[in-house]
Formats: structure tokens, sequence, C-alpha cells
């Protein structure tokens, strides 16, 4: 389950290898990615299926939850179709335990709407991250965020990372200037309560506990003014000066 964390694509031509050396099925978590690109391809085109997230924080969100699967699989659409509608193909004959995961008719006609401006709003996106990459890459504590040479990064959130246990502190400091930031994420998988009691990891994952310790998401919505994102900018620039 390779995951488009963030709008940046994995090496997907690393994780067909993978599938390829031992008979795996790829689902694409492409939740953040909406409009992202590998090699030219969308994002969740390139795997046996895809799951997408349309929460109104994403690239494309809805008015409320919602969501969607892609495959050109045709057993596993068929699958998904009854699982989504409690499991059956006919009504009040389930063949699967199966959900009431129907997109209503409301969240449809607003993600309709907002799907012919998406590849505008994300070019904002990555254009608001071109200016934040200009602005704060010379701050030695601070690491921003790259894309691989073969994706279009189409920036869901741009993450950065504050060294030697700044993080919160900086965060705080941004959130007294007006600065809304957020943590995406406090806690790796393998710390959380239902894992941890369940399961120990073979070995430390110093990586991915460094990670969570040190990343900070700007904001990034592609209506931020220039003069907002300025103001990010140089209160950062104070903040670890």
């Amino acid at each position: 389950v390779p995951v488009h964390l963030y709008g940046q694509s994995c090496n997907m031509d690393e994780v067909a290898e993978i599938a390829k050396e031992y008979n795996l099925f790829v689902v694409e978590d492409v939740a953040q990615a909406f409009g992202g690109k590998w090699h030219q391809k969308k994002l969740g085109s390139i795997g046996n299926a895809a799951a997408f997230s349309f929460f109104p924080s994403k690239n494309l969100g809805g008015f409320g939850d919602g969501g969607m699967m892609a495959t050109n699989d045709n057993r596993i659409a068929d699958i998904a179709r009854m699982l989504l509608s409690h499991g059956g193909r006919d009504k009040y004959n389930v063949v699967h335990i199966g959900y009431n995961s129907r997109l209503d008719t409301i969240q449809a006609a607003v993600l309709l709407a907002k799907f012919k401006y998406i590849d505008e709003l994300n070019s904002n996106r990555r254009k608001i991250a071109q200016v934040y990459t200009a602005g704060l890459s010379e701050i030695s504590e601070l690491r921003c965020p790259v894309t691989l040479s073969d994706a279009y990064h189409i920036y869901h959130q741009y993450t950065v990372r504050i060294a030697d246990d700044k993080r919160d502190s900086v965060k705080q400091s941004l959130a007294q200037k007006g600065i809304a930031t957020a943590v995406y994420y406090p806690l790796p998988l393998h710390k959380m309560k239902l894992f941890r009691d369940r399961a120990v990891a073979a070995e430390k994952l110093e990586q991915a506990e460094k990670a969570s310790e040190q990343v900070l998401s700007l904001p990034i919505e592609p209506l931020l003014s220039e003069q907002e994102q300025l103001l990010v900018c140089e209160s950062l620039k104070k903040t670890l000066s």
C-alpha cells in the first residue's frame, strides 16, 4: 500500500519491482494526492486499485465525508460495488458483510463543481510551495520538502522538518502571530496504543520516530495571498534566527 503522502508520489517504479518479485497486489493510497503524477501517469491509475479521500480539507474535498475507489480490474470493481452497498448485488440479498459507503448526491454535486478547477488549484499550491522553498531553504535548522524527479507534487501539505527539538516551540510562536500550522502526524503507527499493545516492531524505527518529532505543515491553501505567504516565511526566519 504505497501512500502518496502530502501530495508527493511514492517511487512507483520501486513499488512495481517489489510487487512483481513477491506477486503482490498494489493498492495506492491517493487520499492526499488527487491530481498528482508519476512519470506523467495520474496517481491512482498505476496500481491494481486505489483509494481516494474527499474529506473537506483535501485538494478535491466535498462538503463532508466521502471517498472513492478506482480500479481497472472488473473482479475487484464488482466486489467493491457490493461492499459499499451492504454487501449485495441485489437489494435485500447480501453476498458479503458490507457497509453503507455510498456517496450521497449533495457530495457528488459539490465534487463535480470543484473538479473542473482541480488542476488550477493544484497549480496554485505548487506556486506557493516555490515561494516557501525560496524563502526558507537557507534556514539551517529547517528542511524543506523536495519533489522526486519523476513526480508531479501537488502539495496537499507543505511539510517542513525542524531540528533540535524546536518544532513545538516554533508552532507556538507562529500561532501567536496568527499563523496556523499542523502536525501530520505526532505518532508513528507502531507507537499508537492499538498497535503498541499488539505487536512489536522487528527493529527500531528511528527515522519514523524522528520525523514525527520534527514535521510541521505550513499554510498552503490555494487562495493564500502573496502577502500571507511572505509573512509565513518572515515569521519562520525570525523564530529560528
